[in-house]
């Protein structure tokens, strides 16, 4: 599946090395801060875009947090700001990137502008919301029920073939590159190839 090749390519992203994708070299972002987060709540595509966008983020475990927070996860910049939700933490590190001169990392200049804002939207409405129904429930994390289990895991199957299709016409989803989109788009599937979609993984759990 092109989908799962691509993921795995980017799990082997090195910064200036000779394997997976390669994304432009970032200066260091101004800020950082502390991520407070627990298992599927979108953390994941927050800490790579930090690294791949030289924005300093030290992770903890969200009940170490002891502020107003009530949703994982929480990011604190250095300096007080706090941040709340995955969607909003992305934002933040996506801002400081820009700031930081790497704006390359989040679209570089072959990539369509359009294209990676609208595949960041399919992984937020699409295909988070059904992994994490599916892979929490077969992990334990949500109460299981079969109804939904089934629903969600047919969802995103077919979030999927979308993505399959357009990696049938593209390297990358926004082009030729690696961009924003591919980040967050390959930290929701690898929960969900190794629980939802990958019988042999889900079996061996």
């Amino acid at each position: 599946m092109a989908s799962e090749t691509l993921a795995r390519e980017m799990s082997a992203v090195k910064l200036d090395g000779d394997r997976g994708a390669k994304f432009a070299t970032p200066n260091a972002s101004s800020g950082g801060g502390v991520l407070y987060a627990k298992d599927l709540d979108g953390s994941d595509a927050v800490r790579t875009l930090a690294k791949l966008c030289g924005y300093a983020v030290k992770t903890e475990m969200f009940k170490k947090y002891v502020g107003e927070g009530k949703t994982s996860p929480v990011l604190v910049v250095n300096g007080g700001e706090t941040i709340v939700g995955a969607d909003a933490c992305l934002t933040r590190v996506a801002a400081a990137a820009e700031e930081g001169g790497a704006k390359d990392v989040l679209c570089p200049g072959t990539c369509d502008a359009t294209a990676n804002e609208t595949w960041i939207a399919f992984e937020r409405e699409r295909l988070r919301p059904v992994m994490m129904t599916a892979v929490g429930m077969l992990t334990g994390a949500v109460a299981m029920d079969e109804t939904a289990l089934k629903e969600a895991t047919e969802a995103l199957k077919e979030a999927c073939g979308e993505l399959e299709k357009r990696l049938g016409e593209s390297k990358y989803l926004a082009g030729d590159a690696p961009a924003m989109a591919d980040v967050v788009v390959v930290a929701t599937l690898f929960p969900a190839f190794a629980k939802a979609l990958d019988p042999a993984a889900r079996d061996a759990t």
